[in-house]
């Protein structure tokens, strides 16, 4: 099948690839790297921006699974965005930032600590991390580190996001960064969290000493099962 007309069939299939259309992909990968980066790239603007925004989601998938590096700087471009619609994008990422290893980490630190970007792109940031943390548990003690440093001064009289920082206890909580506790115990008693998000104060002491459920990361493509 040509490249174009494997591009035009994800651009308008919807949701789901048969297998047919992926085995199509897979075999045409040298070829596709560079069109599907480009639909990675572009914005989601109506009227089409649904079949728009599933392409962009494919594109994601087989470039994550096929490793490709260039797709993650791209993609932290395109969560920086405040003019696109990302929620499609969102929704990828843990099935597909784990894929490119060790490397997402500084670049999602960095995008957690990027006071211009988007909120919810931030929060997503925090919960990548959390999950590099349990598929690389040699990196967990670095990546509690870095969730710790993106919290908020107690007495800090700046203005700050309650909503970033509950997440951020959240993925602590899930790292069961016990570290963490005090600071985290001073943000709750000045009210500084939402309790709706990251859970009363006994909540999270109760989930630090939880057993960590095993996680384990599947080839992206397999989203399509």
């Amino acid at each position: 099948m040509p490249v174009p007309q494997l591009i035009e069939t994800i651009t308008h299939v919807g949701a789901t690839l048969d297998p047919l259309h992926i085995d199509a992909l897979q075999r045409r990968r040298d070829d596709l790297i560079i069109p599907l980066r480009q639909l990675v790239a572009q914005r989601m603007q109506p009227p089409h921006a649904e079949t728009t925004g599933y392409a962009r989601g494919h594109a994601l998938v087989f470039l994550s699974s096929w490793g490709d590096s260039d797709t993650l700087m791209l993609l932290l471009e395109v969560l920086r965005r405040h003019d696109d619609d990302l929620s499609l994008i969102y929704e990828l990422l843990e099935y597909t930032v784990p894929a490119f290893g060790a490397q997402a980490v500084p670049l999602f630190s960095e995008l957690l600590n990027d006071v211009l970007a988007p909120r919810d792109s931030r929060i997503c940031a925090a919960s990548v991390l959390s999950l590099m943390g349990h598929l690389h548990p040699l990196m967990a003690g670095h990546i509690s580190k870095i969730l710790r440093s993106a919290l908020p001064s107690a007495h800090s009289t700046s203005p700050h996001d309650s909503e970033l920082a509950s997440w951020i206890v959240t993925a602590l909580a899930e790292l069961r960064s016990k570290s963490a506790s005090s600071h985290i115990k001073q943000l709750y008693t000045a009210g500084l969290l939402d309790p709706t998000i990251c859970g009363r104060p006994d909540e999270f002491v109760s989930a630090l000493n939880d057993t960590i459920v095993p996680v384990v990361f599947r080839d992206p493509i397999s989203i399509y099962q």
